[in-house]
C-alpha cells in the first residue's frame, strides 16, 4: 500500500485499494492519504493469505475514520451472494444509507463511472427495481429463522437473475 501510494501521489493517479479485507489494520493510514477503499471478498474461505484476518466490522472501521468504502464480491459464481454482504455491514454497525452507497455512488466514482451509473438522477443509465420495503431490511433482522429464509429465497433470485 506505501509503495503504491508513493507512485500514485508522484503520478497523480487516482488510487483504490482494491480487495481490502485487511484493510482494518491500517485505516488510520488509508484515510490520512484519502484513498478510497473496496472491501471484499467476504463470503470465502480462507484459501488466500489476504483473507486470514478477514472481518465484516473492516467497511464499518474504514468508513468511521472518513474512508470512502465500496463493497465487492470476488467472482461471478458468489455474485448470487452479494446482497448479504451489505447486511453483514450493518450488522455490524455501518449505517443503511453508507450500505448502499457503498454499492451505488461510491462504488461508481472509484472506477470513475459515476457521471453515468451509481445514483438516480436524469440523464444517467439506470437498473430500476421497485420493492415493497426497503431491499435489506429483513436481511439484518435480528430473527435467524428470517434471515436463513430471506437468503435462501434471495439466493434464488439472484442465482437466477444471473444465469445466461
Amino acid at each position: 500500500m506505501i509503495g503504491n501510494y508513493l507512485i500514485t501521489s508522484q503520478f497523480d493517479i487516482n488510487l483504490v485499494l482494491i480487495h481490502a479485507t485487511e484493510g482494518h489494520k491500517i485505516a488510520e493510514y488509508i484515510a490520512k492519504k484519502g484513498v478510497s477503499a473496496s472491501v471484499g471478498p467476504s463470503l470465502v474461505g480462507f484459501e488466500k493469505v489476504e483473507l486470514k484476518n478477514i472481518t465484516f466490522k473492516t467497511p464499518v472501521i474504514l468508513w468511521k475514520v472518513g474512508v470512502k468504502i465500496s463493497i465487492q464480491s470476488d467472482s461471478f459464481t458468489r455474485l448470487c451472494y452479494f446482497p448479504i454482504l451489505p447486511c453483514m455491514a450493518i450488522k455490524e454497525g455501518l449505517p443503511v444509507d453508507e450500505a448502499l452507497k457503498a454499492v451505488k455512488i461510491n462504488a461508481a466514482e472509484m472506477i470513475g463511472v459515476s457521471d453515468r451509473i451509481g445514483s438516480l438522477e436524469e440523464g444517467k443509465d439506470a437498473d430500476l427495481v421497485i420493492w415493497s420495503d426497503h431491499p435489506f431490511k429483513n436481511f439484518y433482522a435480528q430473527n435467524k429463522l428470517t434471515m436463513m429464509v430471506l437468503l435462501q429465497s434471495c439466493r434464488q433470485l439472484f442465482c437466477s437473475l444471473t444465469k445466461f
